[in-house]
């Protein structure tokens, strides 16, 4: 009987002895999950900031943790100046970011791999950790497709971390265009469907509205400014759009707005995307009341570009309509030699520095807008001028044409047409045909025609032209508006025998309203491409 208590006491012994073997090799349940609120991300953004990620934890640690953060694209973090990540870490012994307080919980973040953030923590002896919080976690999702989504996964360094399934994820971050439509369009009444040049011309001061460009923001806080940058290395400057407008007259001012205000978001005209130097302001042509005051010109060439900078945005903006309108000034009635017959457009991408400035944008995506089918010729401007055509000319079997143009832009008060400003200009013929010892077409200048007077006349077989032996057609493109052609045929110019015909030429198209040829509506000339 004793044996047997002997016996049974030992395997008791063992019995307990093999339990706390078992209870020491178990994994302490240091992480129950990983949370986090979905982000939108600009699909172009290379440095753009997660939502926090908490990481819930019960257990009571017997030394240092080591936990690691994955995800399915790269992070964008900065190295501060002290080796560590910008990335902020707290919990309840250590609530905010900087030091933590004497006795609390420590934390030290580095990067070990371009999707790898590592955090190793130092805890109070004794003490739970408590749920983590890490904030300011940045991602390049300008490397993910479109509508993405981008993940973040919990896992350890020894696998005795995390309770019970070793690895926890959660989708943190959707990535999506920062700017929704681009439209460009006519709805103010201002803005006409087709402008002439003399039209603005007779605008006292000649300051048009030609296009009125809306753009729709992607999703709320889409476009950010410095200060919306809360935690980590302070961006270099808010989001920049660098907005580029296409098919402008290169003889035309065009002005566009030097701040843009939508709700509580403000752009700013910079020199560049990462300048931060504001464009210096100039007045608007126009100081009657509700001008656009200031403006600056941002015609540099058929196509330029003004760098838009987010310089306050006032918190969540819910996707705004970013509204401005590009305005014209036409600086005289000649000025403007060629027919603009494509509507202005409009294309737009995100610019910023690259790293390691916050924000960042790698430029891949760009935007685009153009007036309407309805409205297709928004932005337009036709010349202040006049085309004539001359159906039949000649210099061959012993004839010669003579060619004089007036220029009738003087007009009488009592003819009713009020848009013509009287002014004097030159006249560029082009003879069409064959037979002339220099390949068609032949180009020549007229000369300056005094406004109220008839041009000096000029003779194909003369010496000043090189259409010397050409039969066929010829076109003069005036650059002013009231331009009349006479053509003068003869076997014996200056002579007093032969034969001889006249006519006058037709005007295919005169830049003014109200100045159009017989069929043709006033505000919709038609476009004819000048041979000069």
């Amino acid at each position: 009987m004793l044996d047997f208590r002997k016996a049974l006491l030992a395997l008791s012994v063992a019995g307990l002895g093999l339990v706390g073997t078992a209870s020491a090799q178990a994994p302490i349940p240091m992480a129950t999950g990983l949370t986090t609120t979905e982000a939108y991300l600009a699909a172009e953004g290379t440095t753009e900031q997660l939502n926090p990620v908490t990481i819930t934890n019960t257990g009571v640690p017997t030394g240092q943790v080591t936990f690691l953060l994955t995800s399915n694209v790269n992070f964008a973090n900065q190295t501060k100046s002290n080796g560590q990540l910008d990335v902020v870490v707290n919990d309840a012994s250590c609530p905010g970011p900087g030091a933590c307080p004497a006795g609390s919980d420590s934390f030290s973040v580095t990067q070990p791999g371009p999707t790898t953030i590592q955090i190793v923590v130092t805890p109070t002896a004794g003490v739970s950790i408590g749920s983590l919080i890490v904030s300011n976690l940045r991602v390049n999702a300008s490397l993910a497709p479109l509508s993405s989504v981008v993940t973040i996964t919990l896992s350890s360094v020894t696998g005795e971390q995390l309770a019970p399934s070793g690895t926890f994820s959660a989708a943190a971050g959707f990535v999506t265009k920062s700017l929704g439509i681009i439209s460009v369009n006519t709805t103010a009444t201002t803005i006409p469907a087709n402008v002439s040049a003399c039209t603005l011309t007779a605008k006292a001061p000649g300051f048009f509205s030609v296009a009125n460009i809306s753009i729709l923001e992607g999703f709320p806080d889409a476009l950010k400014a410095v200060a919306d940058s809360t935690t980590g290395t302070a961006p270099a400057q808010g989001t920049a759009l660098a907005v580029t407008f296409t098919n402008l007259d290169p003889s035309v001012n065009y002005y566009a707005p030097s701040t843009i205000t939508s709700g509580t978001l403000v752009l700013t005209a910079e020199t560049s995307a990462t300048s931060g130097v504001p464009v210096t302001a100039v007045a608007s042509p126009v100081t009657t009341a509700g001008s656009q005051t200031p403006a600056y010109v941002v015609v540099t060439s058929t196509a330029p570009t003004v760098y838009y900078v987010v310089t306050t945005s006032g918190g969540i903006n819910n996707s705004p309509t970013i509204a401005f309108t590009l305005n014209a000034s036409v600086p005289s009635v000649s000025a403007v030699t060629t027919f603009n017959t494509t509507p202005v457009g409009v294309s737009i991408v995100l610019a910023g520095a690259a790293a390691p400035a916050y924000y960042g944008y790698s430029g891949t995506i760009t935007y685009t807008g153009s007036a309407s089918s309805s409205n297709a010729t928004n932005g337009v401007i036709t010349p202040c001028a006049t085309t004539l055509l001359f159906p039949y000319v000649t210099n061959a079997s012993g004839f010669d044409t003579g060619i004089a143009i007036a220029n009738a832009s003087s007009l009488p008060s009592s003819s009713g047409i009020s848009t013509i400003t009287a002014t004097s200009g030159t006249c560029t013929l082009t003879f069409y045909g064959t037979g002339s010892a220099t390949a068609a077409p032949v180009t020549v200048s007229y000369g300056t025609v005094t406004a109220g007077t008839v041009g000096t006349p000029i003779a194909m077989g003369g010496s000043s032209t090189a259409a010397a032996g050409l039969t066929g057609y010829a076109v003069a493109v005036c650059n002013f508006v009231g331009a009349h052609g006479y053509a003068f045929i003869s076997d014996s110019l200056g002579g007093s025998s032969g034969v001889a015909a006249n006519y006058l030429a037709v005007v295919l198209a005169s830049g003014a309203d109200g100045y159009a040829p017989q069929g043709v509506t006033s505000g919709n000339l038609p476009a004819v491409t000048p041979t000069n």
